[in-house]
This record gives structure tokens, sequence and C-alpha cells, in this order.
């Protein structure tokens, strides 16, 4: 029974402080593995870019954040010119995907360490290269849904606001806050509800229309609490992004800036770096998201889903998985660093 009880440890739910908590001990421990499979994507992409813009580019100050807006060449109707802007365009559809394709290899990454085991970066990208195709037809059709679902809302939160936008520019303002304040809740519950989809696709097998109906399966009657804690996550990762690149940033506005040749290499680097620090740690956040949805609905032994995610050949985790425990003072422990694999206990609200 104890054997037994040591290859397949059962896991208690975590509440959203703990799942904070796991999500950045796993983050911060395997920091190493989870730069490198981010960079070895994203890297080669703002390389691309740099070379565009540096080839296409006129005006660096389009490069430049304002509140304005770019000062536009003389003669050109969009800053930049439409070469460039049709470039950046196809860059950025290319970034948004190569970003899914890192999300799942970090979520690979990320369910190795929670394990206790030791993530390997090139088996990551290997094992989310084969669901390449599945992956990135869900999450052309996750970002389009959230574009028409935006859209929709926004025409509903605008007629909803001309009222107020012909009482004057103070009506004004509060127009722009009745159209936010509809926008953002009708694309946050779309998202939150699909928010674990990857993972359904890599974990489960699942097929792309699958995963995205699977997600919202895990994610109802814990809905709150998942938003609160993806809310949290995304807050942090752009804290990290902001302190990370923002030197870099601010650069920009130095003589640096007014050369396209530096200001193309900031910008690049900016995001690249940006991108390798924050990707990992939302990345993280939605994997122990996933992994506590199917504890509490489902029991679920995550040396199951380790195995049926493991690349062949690749040994099993040696230690337990990263779950607080409960020590004798009642903090938090991770197992394998102070505690144990904690013993099914009540369910945290």
């Amino acid at each position: 029974m104890e054997a037994r009880a040591a290859a397949s440890p059962e896991l208690r739910p975590l509440g959203i402080g703990e799942t904070l908590d796991v999500s950045i001990k796993v983050y911060l421990r395997h920091a190493g593995s989870l730069f490198r499979i981010v960079a070895t994507i994203v890297v080669p992409i703002q390389v691309l870019a740099a070379l565009v813009n540096m080839s296409l580019l006129e005006n660096p100050s389009v490069l430049r954040p304002s509140l304005s807006g770019p000062q536009p060449v003389p003669g050109q109707l969009i800053p930049g010119g439409v070469g460039w802007f049709v470039a950046s365009m196809v860059l950025a559809v290319v970034l948004a995907f190569a970003q899914v394709l890192a999300v799942a290899a970090c979520f690979k990454a990320v369910g190795e360490g929670y394990l206790g085991g030791r993530p390997d970066w090139l088996d990551s990208l290997r094992f989310a290269g084969r669901r390449l195709g599945a992956l990135l037809l869900a999450a052309f059709m996750f970002l389009g849904a959230l574009t028409l679902n935006l859209f929709v809302v926004a025409i509903a939160g605008g007629l909803l606001a001309i009222p107020f936008t012909l009482a004057g520019p103070a009506g004004a303002v509060v127009a722009v806050i009745v159209i936010v304040v509809i926008a953002v809740p009708g694309v946050g519950w779309l998202a939150t509800y699909w928010s674990v989809f990857i993972p359904v696709l890599l974990a489960e097998d699942a097929g792309s229309a699958a995963s995205l109906g699977r997600s919202w399966s895990l994610v109802s009657g814990r809905f709150w609490a998942t938003f609160a804690t993806l809310l949290v996550g995304i807050l942090l990762g752009i804290l990290v992004q902001v302190l990370v690149g923002g030197a870099l940033i601010a650069l920009l506005f130095t003589d640096a800036g007014q050369s396209v040749i530096l200001a193309s290499t900031l910008n690049a680097l900016a995001t690249a770096v940006g991108s390798i620090v924050t990707i990992p740690l939302v990345a993280s956040f939605v994997a122990i998201i996933y992994f506590d949805l199917r504890v509490r609905k489902e029991g679920l032994d995550l040396r199951l889903v380790a195995r049926g995610m493991a690349s062949p050949g690749s040994p099993a985790p040696a230690q337990g998985p990263a779950v607080p425990a409960r020590g004798p003072s009642g903090g938090p422990a991770l197992a394998g660093q102070g505690g144990p694999p904690p013993p099914p206990g009540p369910t945290p609200r």
C-alpha cells in the first residue's frame, strides 16, 4: 500500500495563494531550461524583425512608445511605409503563434519540474513540436474567437456609450469608460474558460476544437478562482517585463533612438528579453492551474499524466510533486524541500 502511494502520490487541491506560490517556485527553480526554450523560438523571429526594420524603416520614431503616435515621413500615408507595415503585420502574426508554441514547450518543462524531475529544454521543444499543427489550429480558433468577441462587445459598448458622447468632453470620457468596462469582461470570460486549452491538447492528446471544449468543462465551477489566479499571474508577468525591458526601451528616447539600426536592435532585444522572462512565468501559472483543476474534479494522479506526456526513453521523475505541504507551523513547503507530498485534505476555497 505504501509502495503504491509512493509511486502514485495523491494530491490535494491548492488555494489561489498556493497556486501562485508553486508556479513561481517551479519557474525560478527551472528558469534556465525555460529561458532556453523561449529563446530558441523567439530570438530568430526578433532577429528577422530587426532586419526588416533596418531595411524598410525610414523613421525610427515608429519604434518609440508615444501617446501621440509616431511622426510619419512626408509622402507616406502609413508611418514606416506600406512595405514595412505589411512585413510587420506578418511578423506579428508569426510571433503570436510562436509564443503559443513556446507556452506549449514550457508546459512540458513545468510539468516535469512540478513532479520533481529535471526538465530537458530540447525534449520539451520536441514534445511541443509533435503537436504543432493542432496547436496552431487551436490557437487560430482561440485568437479568432477572442477577436470576434471583442469586436461584437466593443460595438455593443459603443452603442450604449452614444448618449454620453453627446454630453460633451466629460461625456466622451464616460463613454470610453463604458466601452472598456463592457469590453474587458466580455473578452476576459472567454479567455478564462479557454485558458487551459494548451495543457489539455498536450497532456490529454485532444484535438484542436476538443481542447477548447475540454478547457471550458474544467474551468466551469471554478471560473472566479481561475480568473483571479490568471489576473494576478498576468499582472506579475507585465511587471517583470516592464522591469526587465524598461531599461532597453528607455534607451530609445536617447540619441540611440535616432538611429534606425540602433533603434531596431534595441526594440528587438527588449521584445526578446521580455518574452524570454515572461512567457515561462505565464506558462507556469497556466500549467499549475490545469493540474489543480484536474485534481479537484478528477482526483488526478500526476504521475499518470507525466507518463502520458513523457517522450520515448525519458526517465520518470525521481522526486515527489512540488506541491506545498502543511508543515508543523501551518505554512506551505515544497515537496522535496522541507516536506513530503501532502495527503488528501480539505479543499481550499
